[in-house]
């Protein structure tokens, strides 16, 4: 950032991403990964149909078809103490999104809450091996943009179903599953981007209260940033809710922050049954 105001300009779209991202956590040793050639196939494609969503103005276009979407260290971006997992990765904070359909994503309500449609790109394919000095270099051509909000709860139930501005292709579609066999037995995994950092895979986790009709809890690993990822049956690979919410990301130490880690409790999770009545 060769500028101090688009520095300060930078610094402030990500606090206020953050605070409106919900918290997340970490339940007991951390259960998270980055996907990479070496995942699971299933996983890997799975993958392919997550969109990082973040504002049009931290990317820039480079020259032969590469733009870069400009992140900093996650120890640099809150403090991280330098020892916590993820400290030297790329992050900037923003939400997660996911493919129903060749031009459709579902994301969380929040996440669109303070910005327009036509300020937010959707971009796929942001691994860990993309990861630069700047940030991100990824394919222009994986860069999509809002064409509009088909319908969206910002309060309560918080999802956005969003139409985007061309087909997406060869790109996983994700099957909408049946959430009413949930059982506090039962275990569900996720994919997103926490933190606004590369692709990352949160392994199979109890699910640990079931609300009345819209909501259930689950002791996934994830961070603000997760707001609107896919959580996945592991017996049909089938998404039975979006992660909106959950406990405090941090906890603060002499100098530095380090990652809070809990016993007990879960994630909220909107239902997936909540919002198919909203897709066509």
């Amino acid at each position: 950032m060769k500028h101090a105001v688009t520095a300060l300009l930078l610094m402030t779209l990500t606090s206020t991403v953050m605070a409106r991202s919900g918290q997340k956590a970490i339940y007991g040793s951390i259960d998270m990964e980055f996907t990479t050639n070496r995942s699971e196939d299933r996983i890997k494609n799975m993958a392919t149909g997550i969109s990082y969503i973040v504002n049009k103005n931290r990317i820039s276009q480079e020259a032969n078809g590469v733009s870069i979407i400009r992140a900093e260290t996650l120890k640099d971006m809150v403090n991280l103490c330098r020892n916590e997992p993820f400290a030297k990765n790329m992050a900037t904070a923003n939400c997660t999104g996911f493919l129903i359909s060749k031009d459709k994503v579902i994301t969380a309500g929040h996440c669109i809450k303070n910005d327009s449609c036509a300020h937010l790109s959707f971009v796929f394919g942001v691994t860990v091996a993309k990861e630069v000095r700047e940030g991100f270099a990824v394919d222009t051509s994986n860069i999509y943009s809002c064409k509009k909000v088909i319908s969206a709860n910002q309060e309560g139930n918080d999802f956005a179903v969003i139409q985007l501005n061309r087909n997406v292709e060869a790109r996983h579609i994700f099957e909408l599953g049946d959430d009413a066999n949930l059982t506090e037995k039962s275990k569900v995994y996720m994919l997103g981007h926490p933190l606004g950092m590369a692709m990352t895979y949160s392994r199979p986790a109890p699910v640990s209260r079931l609300y009345a009709a819209d909501k259930f809890a689950a002791s996934l690993d994830s961070f603000g940033g997760n707001s609107g990822s896919p959580v996945i049956d592991p017996k049909t690979d089938e998404v039975v809710g979006i992660l909106t919410s959950g406990r405090t990301d941090f906890e603060e130490k002499s100098n530095c922050k380090k990652f809070a880690k809990y016993n007990d409790g879960g994630e909220t999770i909107t239902r997936i049954s909540v919002i198919t009545p909203y897709i066509d």
